[in-house]
């Protein structure tokens, strides 16, 4: 039988304590092979793991330990060799493992993609806009967004009395704890709400119910998947009417709702 080769491999980090990854394999021939996986974080070994990959391909799932954060997968790929007359110690013949192949796998950094300041508020607008009620009562050109690539610019003019306007502002921003590993830190968000009618039952009202209704599924569900490896918690902090006269109306509405997001962020993303 050929021997197996490592040819490609994927290594990913899930619900903050989970790496999900697969392992193709260039085999000639239809046979066993046993991929075994060490994991190291900081240089160090944390988690070692086999897997066995009949023919081609193989999946894995390690379970890591709490506050471990990974930076390198290493794939060692065994053969089998001998011709199975051995026996082991529960009676059953056993093959000798040679080993064949080597593969480094970095552990792709959780922001690679944006910032966590950016992701948190690309979270609190997903989190909105799949609302079908909150979309109706907040149309496209009545969503203020300062990043991302679906930008809504500030409406021109004064606010119309029909439907409100809604953004969402980042707060402060606090390291609370952390450990050797780990740093933990607060991020809070404004989603600020104005209308350009002074009668809250009729401008105001309808947007805050449907807004605190929308964010109640991020705040008392599980966090995303692509979220959980680094922010821990969302909650309500406030939330606060006022008359706001100005720039944007002469004389209306506003509500601010205040979120407050927990982090652990790995030390290694700040290094």
């Amino acid at each position: 039988m050929a021997q197996p080769i490592i040819t490609a491999a994927t290594v990913a980090i899930d619900d903050r304590s989970v790496i999900i990854g697969t392992c193709d394999q260039d085999v000639a021939e239809t046979g066993n092979a046993t991929v075994r996986f060490t994991v190291t974080a900081d240089g160090s070994p944390v988690v070692v793991a086999s897997v066995v990959a009949a023919g081609g391909s193989a999946t894995f799932t390690i379970q890591l330990t709490s506050g471990v954060n990974p930076t390198q997968a290493v794939l060692l790929t065994y053969a089998e060799s001998g011709n199975g007359n051995k026996i082991n110690q529960d009676g059953v013949p056993a093959n000798e493992l040679e080993m064949v192949s080597e593969m480094v796998v970095t552990v792709p950094s959780l922001f690679a993609v944006a910032d966590f300041f950016t992701q948190l508020e690309a979270l609190i607008w997903a989190t909105l806009e799949a609302d079908a009620a909150w979309s109706a009562v907040f149309p496209p050109g009545n969503r203020r967004k300062r990043t991302g690539d679906a930008r809504s610019p500030r409406k021109p003019g004064r606010l119309s009395k029909d439907l409100p306007e809604i953004e969402v502002v980042a707060a402060e921003y606090e390291e609370v704890g952390g450990t050797s590993t780990s740093l933990v830190a607060t991020q809070g968000f404004d989603v600020v709400i104005v209308s350009g009618d002074m009668r809250p039952k009729a401008a105001l009202f309808p947007g805050k119910y449907q807004t605190l209704k929308a964010l109640r599924s991020l705040v008392n569900s599980p966090i995303p998947a692509a979220y959980r490896p680094w922010l821990t918690r969302v909650s309500f902090v406030a939330a606060d009417d006022d008359e706001v006269a100005g720039e944007r109306s002469p004389a209306g509405m506003s509500t601010l709702i205040s979120l407050e997001c927990e982090m652990h962020i790995p030390e290694t993303e700040l290094a």
